[in-house]
């Protein structure tokens, strides 16, 4: 008797139990259920599909770039924002054209064979006038602030900076280092001429000072993308953005052995000081300005569209290192 009564304590115990647990699952399926409705509703509301995070990829907050963006990676939040494009407009992009970036010393142009060759430069001091400074292409010009595209023919209206400004601080730095240095104008306002015109002022100028060891002609470049953007070569030193220099060399000057040479002795030591302050060199076919008798470094810094800062930067630079190959 007692084993029978214990069984039917126990039995509708365990078929109480069994519908609890039923009513638990019941319940929990309705949560979930109401969980997705809400949270259908929300991504509904929001305007946005519900794997549009993956789709998309993440975006940190207040970001402007997208998958389309061409802005140099250096780019970062704290730059200034970017504006919006016009139709038809030409984007202007900062890059990195080096030579250590792109893995080559020369832009051979020609079919002349180019050897890593160096030039000892000439021991230099303030007592004379040794390094003479020019532009023969004293037309170009920078632009005077930084831009983000270009609308219609350049400058479209954009303020300019003529690219003598460079010449004159690498004059001047060069007299502060102790190397006499001077910088004329040449007065060219044009390309037809110009060659002809910055070599009759050099001649004139070795007349008046026979010392005169070197000429550096300041120029700039102008680059595109397959696009059709407008490019400027540009890195970063000491947090600021800085133009790229180029040296070029003629194949038919000469003087092609030692202003290789001398391009190379200098390329060297420019990227000794900052590895990616210049890019490969250019062999171009023919002759740039002939020196009457006197080696002539063909400087390029930055492109039309590099901002005139940029490009007084890179100046600077070159003067300090120049000064410190050839100070006595």
């Amino acid at each position: 008797m007692n084993t029978d009564t214990q069984g039917n304590d126990i039995m509708p115990y365990l078929k109480k139990r069994k519908k609890q647990k039923g009513n638990a699952k019941s319940f929990l399926v309705i949560l979930i259920f109401c969980a997705i409705i809400m949270l259908a509703a929300v991504i509904y509301g929001s305007g946005r599909e519900l794997f549009s995070f993956f789709a998309e990829g993440a975006k940190t907050d207040g970001s402007t770039a997208t998958t389309e963006s061409t802005q140099d990676a250096r780019q970062t939040s704290d730059s200034p924002s970017i504006p919006e494009i016009p139709q038809g407009a030409r984007k202007i992009i900062k890059t990195d054209m080096s030579a250590a970036a792109q893995g080559k010393l020369y832009e051979n142009e020609t079919d002349r064979e180019v050897f890593a060759s160096r030039h000892g430069l000439a021991s230099l001091s303030a007592d004379d006038i040794y390094v003479l400074i020019i532009c023969s292409r004293g037309f170009e010009t920078y632009l005077a602030e930084e831009a983000f595209y270009l609308d219609g023919d350049y400058p479209a209206g954009m303020g300019t900076a003529s690219v003598c400004v460079c010449a004159r601080s690498i004059a001047a730095n060069l007299t502060l280092s102790g190397v006499g240095a001077l910088y004329i104008d040449v007065g060219n306002t044009a390309a037809y001429g110009s060659l002809e015109n910055a070599e009759r002022m050099i001649a004139q100028s070795l007349s008046v000072y026979p010392n005169i060891k070197y000429v550096i002609d300041v120029r700039r470049g102008v680059y595109y993308d397959e696009e059709g953007n407008l490019l400027s070569p540009s890195y970063t030193e000491g947090g600021k953005d800085t133009a790229q220099m180029r040296f070029s060399v003629g194949s038919g000057s000469s003087e092609f052995e030692t202003e290789l040479g001398a391009a190379n002795t200098l390329f060297s030591a420019l990227q000794k000081r900052e590895a990616y302050s210049v890019m490969p060199t250019r062999i171009k076919n023919g002759s740039l300005v002939f020196g009457s008798g006197v080696p002539v470094i063909t400087l390029e810094i930055g492109s039309a569209v590099t901002p005139c800062g940029e490009a007084l930067l890179a100046a600077e630079m070159f003067a300090k290192t120049f000064a410190e190959l050839t100070k006595w």
